[in-house]
């Protein structure tokens, strides 16, 4: 899809949407940081095993004197 299709798609849903009359709960602020802090953490958490198991495998390749 090209990038003025989806444009012209994205203004089309935006012009075209209904107020929703929602309310938001004060809650809601703290569980969306919750879970980006939860995504940063497991990231790091896996990259620091990817980066674990990248460094045994170079290391097994050289010799040892």
């Amino acid at each position: 899809m090209s990038f003025m299709r989806a444009f012209l798609l994205s203004m089309l849903i935006l012009f075209l949407a209904r107020p929703a009359y929602a309310y938001i709960d004060p809650g809601t602020g703290t569980m969306i940081i919750q879970a980006i802090v939860a995504v940063i953490v497991a990231g790091g958490i896996f990259w620091r095993r990817i980066l674990y198991f990248l460094k045994k495998l170079i290391n097994k390749g050289k010799k040892r004197t």
